[in-house]
């Protein structure tokens, strides 16, 4: 007989092959992260949703302009005049909204209590009054994303410690869906002394 066989021809019945179970793969995060690509706007916001680029200059006093760097803004559904007759309490100027920008503009310049709590009151205001409080970068620039459309009032200050100048600005602005652009010019400017 060959080898392995029976005396008959006939092979030995085999037994079937013990499965044996595998550990589970060990896979790293790193193996199975994509690449990460920036992004663009319309990527990264729904298309619900609208994106505010904004940036404004101050005039200087010899006529030149500089960038509204380290300036402070609100983007608020109602409008500045409202703002302050409610965050200034002199009856006298509530019909003036010429006298109630003053006013605030003058208490930004004081360092004496009168002067800062009236700043206090205005900034608290327009605090609960925002949509959004953003700061403006070195160039006088600033990008607000996660907006919903819909009509704003851009409102802005500036106080150039050099010159003691404050700067107020005050837009009605309308913002669409996706990217939109606002250069604040000088007829945006409300205040400037």
């Amino acid at each position: 007989p060959i080898e392995g066989t029976s005396p008959f021809g006939i092979s030995p019945p085999v037994s079937p092959p013990v499965a044996v179970p595998l550990p589970p793969p060990s896979v790293s995060v790193t193996e199975i992260a994509a690449p990460v690509s920036p992004r663009s706007v319309s990527e990264i916001a729904p298309p619900t949703e609208a994106t505010l680029r904004m940036a404004a200059k101050v005039p200087m006093p010899d006529g030149s302009q500089r960038p509204a760097f380290a300036s402070q803004f609100f983007l608020t559904t109602r409008q500045l005049e409202d703002l302050l007759t409610e965050a200034i309490p002199y009856p006298s100027a509530a019909n003036d909204v010429r006298q109630l920008i003053r006013l605030w503009a003058e208490s930004e310049k004081r360092a004496g209590s009168k002067g800062v709590k009236l700043a206090l009151n205005v900034k608290s205001v327009l605090i609960k009054a925002q949509v959004s409080k953003f700061d403006t970068d070195l160039k006088g620039e600033a990008r607000v994303a996660g907006l919903k459309p819909d009509d704003y009032y851009l409102i802005g200050i500036d106080k150039d410690d050099q010159t003691g100048i404050v700067t107020i600005w005050s837009k009605a602005i309308a913002i669409g869906r996706g990217e939109n652009r606002v250069d604040l010019s000088l007829q945006d400017i409300v205040w400037n002394k």
